[in-house]
């Protein structure tokens, strides 16, 4: 039986924000208050895009993991498997 994971406490700074997966590419995504008539900064914009990308482009997260498994070096080892 598998026990129940402790959950963990996210605790950000006014600034920060945070892009929780799953291992089922669920998404949770944690940025600070911001009032409507306030500007919302680029790195908050920019995860946001990823968080929606990730959910709902399947080619952008295979783009993602090829160039990661490129600079790895794991590339040719893939290639060797098929």
């Amino acid at each position: 039986m598998i026990e129940e994971k402790e959950k963990t406490k996210i605790v950000l700074e006014k600034d920060e924000v945070a892009l929780v997966l799953n291992k089922n590419w669920g998404i949770r995504l944690y940025f600070p208050d911001i009032s409507d008539d306030e500007d919302v900064d680029s790195h908050i914009l920019y995860f946001t895009e990823l968080a929606i990308l990730t959910q709902h482009d399947g080619t952008f997260i295979d783009k993602i993991l090829e160039g990661f498994h490129k600079r790895a070096g794991l590339a040719d080892e893939e290639q060797a498997d098929k």
